[in-house]
């Protein structure tokens, strides 16, 4: 397991009130899991499918849009940046 830190953007920030988070795991999907676990009260249900974020949600690694890389199943490194973005085009909750 590799340690992450995790920069919560816009929305996420507001409601969670926190600029970043730890997490370990050694993929996107491992990260994203539990985060949507510890945060599920505050995640539209209709952000979530199968248990992760639906295409809406932006996530970066290290800068990088995860759809160009191997999306949730991106290997990670210790020391890599995750970024959430809540959907920018769907209101608040």
């Amino acid at each position: 397991m590799v340690e992450v830190k995790v920069k919560l953007l816009n929305l996420y920030r507001m409601k969670i009130g926190k600029k970043y988070l730890i997490y370990e795991g050694e993929t996107v999907r491992d990260i994203v899991r539990q985060f949507i676990a510890d945060y599920k009260d505050i995640i539209k249900p209709e952000f979530i499918e199968d248990g992760l974020f639906i295409d809406k949600n932006l996530i970066f690694v290290n800068g990088r849009d995860i759809d160009y890389l191997d999306k949730f199943d991106t290997k990670l490194k210790e020391g890599d940046e995750l970024m959430i973005s809540w959907p920018l085009n769907i209101g608040l909750a």
